[in-house]
């Protein structure tokens, strides 16, 4: 268990919860994709913590980790529902498995808290763990690993239908992305992540201008 304290200082005890083996293997199994899914999972999980150090901001880290690990789970089938907002909807399944793993019932509306405002599309939700955890989700779609992950997608999403339709999405998330941001570390963590971005769209563009060119 990890609790940053106001100061930045983690404590920690040695013996880790049953629950987190649990969610962890429940992951790793039932959520892999190469834009959302696990790995992202596991970076918004440390962008997070990373935020909450830089800020000092006092988080619960069982209700980090918890959220962290299944913000997405309504991206995947059976959890999916048309037409339902995915953070919306996972904050509607996560607690029967969250009871089944053994998590403490308490943390439960502050994990659903974190998870249905986890979007940049989302307005603020009230605890710290909301607010750090949707700071880490934008992160993760920006600098290099944005480029990856929308690249990724190209033909099997609207974000990306094909690689313009990708690059064009990489453009507005560069622009659009970092207003979103709430936290004074995360707008400096996205500075040199939308420097990246701008580095390939603009080597990008001379690229292909290039092409035939005498």
């Amino acid at each position: 268990l990890l609790i940053l304290l106001a100061t930045g200082s983690p404590a920690v005890a040695q013996d880790v919860p049953i629950w987190r083996d649990k969610a962890t293997a429940f992951v790793s199994a039932n959520l892999q994709h190469t834009a959302w899914g696990a790995s992202h999972a596991e970076r918004d999980y440390r962008l997070a913590l990373e935020i909450a150090r830089r800020d000092h901001l006092v988080v619960d880290d069982d209700v980090l980790f918890a959220a962290a690990m299944l913000h997405d789970i309504a991206a995947f089938a059976p959890w999916a529902r048309a037409g339902v907002d995915h953070g919306v909807r996972a904050a509607e399944v996560i607690p029967d498995s969250l009871r089944a793993w053994g998590y403490p019932e308490a943390k439960i509306a502050r994990v659903q808290d974190a998870v249905s405002h986890h979007m940049y599309t989302h307005a603020l939700g009230e605890g710290e763990e909301s607010r750090v955890l949707r700071d880490a989700d934008t992160l993760d779609f920006l600098g290099w690993e944005g480029i990856t992950r929308v690249l990724s997608l190209s033909t099997r999403h609207r974000w990306a239908t094909d690689v313009a339709t990708a690059v064009a999405t990489l453009r507005r998330n560069a622009d659009e992305l970092p207003p979103t941001l709430s936290t004074t570390a995360g707008k400096a963590m996205a500075e040199p992540r939308v420097a990246a971005m701008r580095t390939y769209l603009a080597g990008l563009d001379a690229e292909l201008k290039g092409i035939g060119a005498p």
